[in-house]
């Protein structure tokens, strides 16, 4: 392949940047893309994806040791772009990190975002293409690493490391636990009702989401009480309430007699 050469293909609302000498696999990448597209923008809820760019690199190294990254547009003259190293493309990368364009616009914590984005991507679209062997792997290879014994202290904390090829067990079990929490949970949780519910509540907020106000959207649309896994994964959750979501408000509240008041 020849990474100076680069041509591009489009389908629709997705267009895909490859190297020259990567012609067959990069129309079959942008086929199975297009198929999976429609049930992606279910799972995301109600939001708009006009013009999805993706684009192969030569490898993980350009990426910060990863396969792949993703970044959500802001602005109409922005647009959703995914990155994927050309090592990663022919398996779930893709489709990974198209999973991680149905957070916009908002700024999840890292066990929301990489939880949400393998079960969607590596479990979910796979599923829809027929690819039962790559889902059984996929599965296998996170639930093992949410098992490994390195140190995580806290999972709603936890933030893969900067740069990695994955030798580092505390980002590769980050990574496995996340997957396992989202595995437990998604039976139980409407994605597309939670997304479309956050953008509503949660608009205008350009920081990163605090974690007790992800959780309790996601048991507000949850056929039961999802609460009591996120604490079995360690998470310390204040009972939800008004106060789980001042932080929208920007005030500041004092403590007072064991009442919160403005």
């Amino acid at each position: 392949v020849d990474f100076s050469d680069m041509r591009q293909l489009r389908e629709g609302k997705i267009s895909l940047s490859y190297p020259s000498g990567y012609d067959d696999e990069a129309r079959n990448l942008i086929d199975n893309l297009a198929k999976a597209l429609p049930e992606f923008e279910n799972y995301a809820g109600e939001t708009t994806y006009d013009d999805i760019a993706i684009k192969l690199v030569p490898n993980e190294s350009v990426l910060g040791g990863y396969c792949g990254d993703a970044h959500t547009a802001f602005t109409q003259d922005n647009k959703d772009a995914v990155n994927v190293s050309i090592t990663c493309a022919s398996g779930n990368t893709p489709f990974h990190e198209l999973c991680h364009l149905s957070e916009k616009p908002f700024d999840y914590p890292s066990w929301f975002s990489e939880g949400q984005a393998e079960n969607c991507g590596a479990i979910k679209l796979m599923a829809l293409l027929g690819r039962p062997d790559e889902i059984k792997q996929a599965d296998e290879y996170r639930i093992n690493s949410s098992r490994l014994a390195a140190p995580l202290p806290s999972l709603g904390e936890w933030i893969p490391a900067e740069e990695t090829n994955e030798s580092d067990d505390t980002t590769t079990k980050g990574y496995g636990l996340s997957y396992a929490l989202f595995k437990e949970i998604l039976p139980f949780v409407d994605m597309p009702e939670f997304y479309t519910k956050a953008r509503a509540d949660f608009s205008g907020y350009q920081y990163q989401l605090p974690n007790d106000a992800i959780i309790c959207k996601m048991n507000e649309v949850a056929k039961s009480n999802i609460i009591p896994t996120f604490e079995r994964y360690g998470f310390k959750i204040e009972p939800c309430s008004k106060k789980t979501y001042y932080f929208l408000e920007g005030a500041i509240y004092v403590y007072r007699f064991e009442t919160w008041s403005e």
